[in-house]
């Protein structure tokens, strides 16, 4: 992440404030879905113009994850949208726009997760990045690229 902010410091994030914290292990850390005990390990904060974007990332294996692209903290990319929602009608004067995203420390090969739309068929790159997972064993010089370019 460091490297990558360094490199795009002039180009990318020329107009961006960016903080990434790391999210506290005990009950004083942001967590979500307490029967899961599911706290993302980082934080990700982009100020721009009139936007806040914050990401809650979560470094993981996913060799053991059952229920995969069904599991809670897959599917809290989708969940967290509903946070979102409920953050814009308090009227914020800036939007703030919520992510999660698992960054992958297992390979795809090893998961084999099965196609969401074709059980029949392993899950591609693509299903992965639609349920923003990411990949920082099959994809290491770009994925956090990956990851600031969709935030």
């Amino acid at each position: 992440m460091e490297t990558y902010c360094q490199a795009e410091a002039k180009g990318t994030l020329a107009e961006t404030e960016l903080y990434l914290l790391r999210n506290h292990s005990s009950d004083k850390g942001v967590s979500f879905f307490a029967e899961a005990g599911f706290r993302p390990d980082f934080i990700l904060w982009l100020l721009r113009e009139d936007k806040q974007t914050i990401a809650f990332i979560d470094p993981k294996g996913l060799r053991n994850f059952t229920n995969n692209f069904n599991n809670p903290k897959v599917q809290f990319c989708r969940r967290i949208k509903e946070i979102e929602a409920d953050l814009a009608k308090k009227a914020t004067k800036t939007p703030i726009q919520l992510e999660s995203f698992l960054i992958s420390q297992t390979h795809r090969h090893q998961l084999r997760w099965p196609c969401p739309s074709d059980p029949n068929k392993d899950a591609t790159s693509s299903d992965y990045r639609q349920h923003h997972i990411l990949s920082a064993k099959d994809d290491p010089d770009s994925y956090i690229q990956d990851l600031i370019t969709r935030l």
